[in-house]
């Protein structure tokens, strides 16, 4: 995958990926925070509305709002959107006791994809999150592997080896006398797509051969 992918870059991968895998919706979906028009393409589904249906150009995305990164991230997507067309519908959630509210708003609002935000605490809870995006059918995707593992739909992010094999080469300078102030700051340089088929077959949707094969791994 791409090296050194800026933060922007990044949301824009994330966001083309969720929409890779985005299934059909139907035409009346609530408009969300980003304006866009173009269909997408993607995922089949075989539960899919037929006549008057499209694909959905929405994605909804759950972040926590008490999240540091929580801005920067909104920031981030919501370019990336611009770009691809897509339309975002904004969800928060900062305590558990939040999630099923929130799940229960990206349900009514009928996007055709998910985001769930990258921060401590959402990947703390990974595997609740699967859970009961599962339990609406909505497609999830995620940042990092483990999203991926846990069970969302997909993940795009970096390759948490190749992240461990940059913290071994800076701590290995650093044993050897080199001040940690003085050491650059360096990006990943490997980014993982994962795709889960075994939720994808609980959602009831086909993944197109052309994403499966530039996926990294594909989890059976």
């Amino acid at each position: 995958m791409a090296a050194g992918v800026p933060l922007g870059k990044k949301a824009a991968n994330q966001l083309e990926a969720a929409k890779s895998v985005n299934p059909c919706s139907s035409a009346d979906a609530r408009p969300s925070t980003a304006s866009a028009s173009a269909a997408t393409k993607g995922a089949t589904s075989s539960n899919a509305a037929s006549a008057g249906s499209r694909i959905s150009t929405i994605i909804g995305v759950l972040l926590n709002q008490d999240a540091r990164n929580a801005k920067s991230q909104a920031n981030d997507l919501l370019d990336a959107a611009r770009g691809l067309s897509l339309q975002l519908h904004f969800v928060q959630a900062g305590h558990e006791q939040e999630f099923d509210a929130a799940f229960s708003a990206l349900a009514e609002a009928r996007a055709g994809a998910h985001f769930i935000g990258a921060d401590a605490f959402l990947g703390s809870r990974r595997d609740q999150l699967a859970a009961l995006a599962l339990q609406h059918s909505l497609p999830a995707s995620g940042g990092g592997r483990e999203s991926a593992e846990a069970g969302y739909l997909l993940s795009y992010g970096a390759s948490s080896p190749d992240a461990a094999r940059l913290g071994g080469v800076y701590t290995a300078k650093i044993l050897k006398g080199a001040k940690p102030g003085d050491l650059p700051v360096v990006l990943p340089t490997k980014f993982e797509l994962v795709i889960n088929l075994k939720t994808a077959k609980t959602l009831g949707l086909t993944i197109p051969p052309g994403v499966l094969a530039i996926a990294d791994d594909v989890i059976e």
